[in-house]
């Protein structure tokens, strides 16, 4: 299937040659990632922040519509061209209808996505881009705060996983019914946290009300639903 809509990156044509097949792809500038490193300056006053998240959010419904998952959501693979915003990279990506409903069935995104920007894909890592255009630190929000590349992937989880518990609070079986019955749950034991806030993971959130409602939506959202212990 092609998926054709402003922010999704287009597909010119497809090419044979020599045994290889090639695709042709919309031309970019450059991504997310590359710009915030960059031009940091731009986002100051949130317009180009609110561009380019109804861009995000505008091309993921669309993707949703049409029952594709992208399952790799991350500033590397959001390509820009001046004000223009592209969903790109959908190697990873996969029908709704590629997996059954059953508690048997593959998990859509705990083993794919990006650590940073795991799973629950739709808000998560949305709610993770929004939250890095707007920190004055242009690094992924929820990555550990220590890393010296040298960590298995188990302990790099398990960091982001107690970053994210430190700024918004440990779950309990009060404020998250399910937690108990998640995989692997039992083996693990995570600081019982107080939360620090939003505010302390992005300075200078309060200036942007809209945004800080949207940010506290999504990060719930990676707490109390979709998120699961599987990572680990």
């Amino acid at each position: 299937m092609e998926l054709k809509h402003p922010n999704i990156l287009g597909l010119d044509c497809v090419l044979v040659s020599a045994g290889c097949l090639y695709l042709v792809l919309e031309y970019m500038n450059w991504d997310l990632r590359v710009e915030l490193a960059a031009n940091k300056e731009k986002y100051k006053d949130g317009k180009r922040v609110n561009k380019f998240m109804k861009g995000l959010l505008s091309g993921l419904a669309y993707c949703h519509s049409h029952k594709i998952l992208h399952r790799d959501i991350k500033p590397e693979n959001l390509l820009l061209s001046g004000d223009e915003l592209k969903i790109a990279d959908f190697g990873a990506a996969r029908g709704f209808t590629t997996h059954s409903s059953t508690s048997d069935s593959p998990s859509l995104s705990p083993d794919v996505v990006t650590v940073d920007y795991r799973p629950p894909e739709v808000l998560g890592a949305a709610g993770c881009i929004l939250g890095e255009m707007l920190s004055p630190i242009p690094s992924p929000i929820f990555g550990p705060a220590v890393n010296d590349g040298h960590d298995s992937l188990l302990e790099y989880e398990k960091k982001v996983l107690e970053k994210n518990f430190r700024f918004l609070g440990t779950p309990e079986e009060n404020n998250w019914s399910a937690l108990s019955k998640l995989k692997f749950a039992d083996q693990f034991q995570f600081p019982e946290d107080e939360p620090l806030g939003l505010e302390k993971l992005v300075p200078g959130l309060d200036a942007f009300p809209d945004q800080k409602i949207f940010c506290r939506s999504c990060y719930a959202r990676i707490l109390k639903l979709e998120f699961q212990l599987k990572m680990l």
